[in-house]
């Protein structure tokens, strides 16, 4: 017996030793080369800023957990891939604390998603919780669908080219959900669709369009301050076949005399007011 009970002690010691071990797997600094994030060492906390640099590869496995620090933000120059299932999701959520992770920042050097082969950066069935801003596109092309955004400070500036936003939640979020970068008309429309928007605090515009972007078969819903969605000065900017309802502004249209700003098919119930 008392053998028995050694061998079984040996047992449990060696096993909370793997769960020790597991749970400090730590990652931070740069990827100095091609890497996958695996769900066997899974969760992973991000201890210090992140960069995959041009030329690199990072993709992460299905039902990965990266728990981030506060403050540190996950910046991408080369190839991001971080592709989910319908039944296990990607999580990247703060480890402790209040104060919130950074979130992702894309370069324009970050390699432009492809839909024909599915290269690129993309994300998929990925959910983001308490980030300061879920991501930053400054000058490329992401694609980023099937995922969830919630009780963050704002979702996704989409500040590029050829922006894919597809069956997409972003929700309880402090300031913006989506932008598009009105400064510069880029080629390729940013497009959304699909997507859902709900639960937006302080009196700003919760989707803003500027040129050359399309927001398609979604809904806004429960924003009771401020705009659920402003239109800016064009050119090339559709809103169609969406659904706005219990917001405190459906659509703000600002110096959007632009012929090619079409607003079509849209459905507006219980708004204070639909279209200002």
């Amino acid at each position: 017996m008392l053998n028995l009970f050694k061998k079984y002690s040996i047992l449990l010691s060696l096993l909370l030793l793997c769960n020790v071990l597991k749970a400090q797997s730590i990652i931070g600094g740069v990827f100095f080369s091609d890497t996958t994030l695996l769900l066997a060492n899974s969760p992973y906390r991000v201890s210090s800023n992140v960069l995959v640099p041009i030329g690199v590869t990072v993709k992460i496995e299905p039902g990965v957990v990266l728990n981030f620090d506060a403050n540190i933000n996950f910046q991408v120059e080369g190839v991001l891939q971080a592709r989910g299932t319908v039944t296990d999701s990607i999580v990247f959520k703060l480890r402790t604390g209040n104060i919130k992770w950074e979130g992702f920042v894309f370069t324009n050097t970050a390699i432009p998603y492809n839909p024909l082969d599915s290269s690129g950066c993309s994300f998929d069935y990925c959910l983001f919780n308490k980030a300061k801003d879920c991501i930053w596109i400054l000058g490329t092309g992401i694609a980023i669908h099937h995922s969830e955004m919630s009780d963050c400070e704002s979702g996704i500036m989409a500040y590029g080219s050829g922006i894919s936003i597809q069956y997409t939640k972003i929700h309880d979020f402090a300031f913006i959900a989506i932008t598009t970068h009105y400064p510069v008309i880029l080629p390729l429309p940013v497009k959304i669709d699909h997507c859902e928007i709900y639960n937006g605090g302080g009196n700003i515009d919760y989707i803003r369009l500027t040129g050359n972007a399309e927001l398609t078969n979604s809904c806004i819903h429960d924003c009771p301050t401020g705009y659920s969605l402003s239109v800016w000065n064009g050119p090339n900017i559709k809103v169609a076949n969406n659904n706005f309802y219990n917001n405190n502004f459906a659509i703000l249209l600002l110096n959007s005399s632009d012929s090619t700003v079409e607003i079509t098919n849209n459905n507006f119930s219980n708004n204070n007011t639909n279209l200002a």
